[in-house]
C-alpha cells in the first residue's frame, strides 16, 4: 500500500492518510527546521509509516537541505501569491497542520500570519480538519486578532507549547479545544550530554543575536535594493531603526570582546537563521583584530542544524535573542540569557524560573551594563542553574512533549 500515488479527492477515503504541513519552512531558520523534521516523524508515529506527507515551503531547495522527497513525502513551492496553491492542496489533504512556532504571532510579517489562517481557512472550507501543533500565541492587532479567534475556533484542536499561550488565547476568546505542552524541538538529537569543560580549558562562550529592528516585513511595490527581503516584501528600516541597530551590534560587541579579554573565552557567534548572518558578520566586524582567534562564526546558512545544535550544547554558557537557541540547548543545560523582543522567549524563562534574573528586555536603557551583571551572576550560579535545567528538561519539558503524540494520534483515530 505504500507505493500508491499521492491521494487524489476522488479517492479521499483510502486507508492510507494525506497530511499537509505549512510553517516557515526554506528560510534555512534552524528552530523551524528541527520543528519540521520532529513534525514529519511525528506524523508518521502516529498516522503511520505510510502517510503521505506534503510540506509546503517557501524555497524547496533550502528544504531539500533536511528533506528528501520519496514516495511519501512531497515537497511543494509556496507561491508569494499563495491563495490558491494552498487552498489545493489543503482540499487535497485530509489534515492541515500548521507547525511554524510563530503561528498566532503578526511581528514578523503579517504575510506569514494570513498564510498559516488561509491554510486552515481552506481545510475548513474544504471539509478537512487542521490543528495547530505546538505553536505560540503573542500581540496581535485588533483586526488579525479577531480573525485568529474565528479561525482557532474552526480547529480540530490547538496545542501550544506553554501554558502562557494557552491563556493568551483563552483569553482573547478561542473556544476550541487548546492542550499546552512544549515545543517539538524538546527532544531534538537524543544523544549523550557533551563532556565538561576540561580544567584549564578555554570558557566556551555561545551568542544568538537577532536583527529587532528590521521586522515587520511588509509588502510593497518597490523599495531599496537592500532593504528587499524577497520582493515584493520589505524590511521596515528607518533611520532611528538603524541607530538602534547599530547600538545592539555594539552592546553584542563589547560585551563579546569582555568576554574574550578577561576571562580569555572562546566565543562563536550563531546565526541561527540565515537572515542573522549579517548581524552576526557586523558584530564580528567592530571586534578588534587580535581578538579574531577566539571568535568564529556558525551560521544556518551553511551548518545543517544538527550542527547548530551540538555547538550550543558544547558552549559553557549561552546568550541567546532566539528561541529555539534556548530549547535545542536545553538537554545540556546550557546556563543562559536571553535578550527578548517579544513573549516567547519570557515566558519560556519563567518556565525555566529564569525570568527575573536573567530576561532582558532589548529596549532597556541601561542593557549593556545589566547584561555584564546578570553574566557574572550566571557564571556564579552556572552549577545550580544547570541543574535545574537538566531537571526541567528530563522532569517537565520531555513528559510534555510526548503529549503532542497522544494528541495526534487521538486525531488520526478520528479520521477512520
Amino acid at each position: 500500500m505504500c507505493g500508491v500515488k499521492m491521494q487524489d479527492p476522488a479517492i479521499h477515503n483510502s486507508s492510507i492518510h494525506t497530511v499537509l504541513l505549512v510553517g516557515y519552512g526554506g528560510a534555512n531558520n534552524t528552530g523551524a527546521d528541527v520543528r519540521l523534521m520532529k513534525a514529519i516523524e511525528d506524523v508518521r508515529e502516529c498516522f503511520g509509516k505510510c502517510t503521505r506527507v506534503t510540506v509546503a515551503t517557501l524555497d524547496k531547495v533550502k528544504t531539500a537541505r533536511i528533506v528528501r522527497e520519496d514516495k511519501n513525502t512531497r515537497v511543494v513551492r509556496i507561491p508569494k501569491l499563495f491563495l490558491w496553491r494552498i487552498f489545493r492542496e489543503a482540499y487535497r489533504h485530509d489534515v492541515t497542520m500548521l507547525v511554524e512556532g510563530s503561528t498566532f504571532v503578526d511581528h514578523w510579517s503579517c504575510s506569514l500570519f494570513y498564510l498559516f489562517m488561509w491554510a486552515a481557512f481552506s481545510a475548513k472550507v474544504a471539509g478537512r480538519k487542521s490543528v495547530a501543533y505546538a505553536v505560540d500565541a503573542g500581540k496581535l492587532g485588533n483586526w488579525n486578532r479577531r480573525l485568529a479567534v474565528a479561525i482557532a475556533n474552526r480547529m480540530a484542536f490547538v496545542i501550544t507549547r506553554t501554558e502562557a499561550a494557552k491563556a493568551k488565547l483563552e483569553t482573547m476568546g478561542v473556544t476550541a479545544p487548546i492542550h499546552a505542552t512544549a515545543d517539538l524541538a524538546v527532544g531534538f538529537l537524543p544523544e549523550p550530554r557533551p563532556l565538561p569543560r576540561a580544567v584549564g580549558a578555554p570558557l566556551r562562550v555561545a551568542v544568538a543575536p537577532i536583527e529587532f529592528f528590521h521586522w515587520p516585513v511588509r509588502l510593497r511595490g518597490w523599495g531599496k535594493r537592500q532593504d528587499c527581503y524577497s520582493w515584493p516584501y520589505y524590511f521596515t528600516w528607518t533611520e532611528q531603526r538603524k541607530l538602534s541597530s547599530s547600538r545592539m551590534i555594539g552592546i553584542y560587541s563589547r560585551f563579546i570582546e569582555r568576554c574574550a579579554q578577561e576571562y580569555g573565552a572562546k566565543v562563536t557567534i550563531v546565526a541561527m537563521e540565515e537572515l542573522d548572518t549579517r548581524i552576526c558578520e557586523k558584530i564580528l566586524e567592530t571586534l578588534p583584530a587580535h581578538l579574531t582567534q577566539q571568535i568564529e562564526i556558525h551560521s544556518s546558512s551553511v551548518s545543517d542544524p544538527f550542527t547548530i545544535v551540538r555547538v550550543l550544547r558544547n558552549s559553557d554558557y549561552l546568550i541567546t535573542s532566539r528561541y529555539h537557541a534556548s530549547v535545542l540547548s536545553l538537554p545540556a543545560g546550557v546556563p543562559q540569557i536571553a535578550i527578548g523582543h517579544d513573549d516567547r522567549l519570557e515566558t519560556i524563562y519563567e518556565e525555566y524560573g529564569l525570568r527575573d534574573a536573567y530576561f532582558l528586555k532589548y529596549t532597556e536603557e541601561a542593557l549593556e551594563e545589566r547584561l555584564w551583571q546578570a553574566f557574572l551572576s550566571l557564571m556564579a550560579s552556572g552549577a545550580a542553574i544547570q541543574r535545574n535545567l537538566l531537571r526541567l528538561h528530563e522532569e517537565y519539558f520531555l513528559p510534555r512533549r510526548r503529549l503532542n503524540i497522544a494528541l495526534l494520534t487521538k486525531l488520526s483515530m478520528s479520521l477512520e
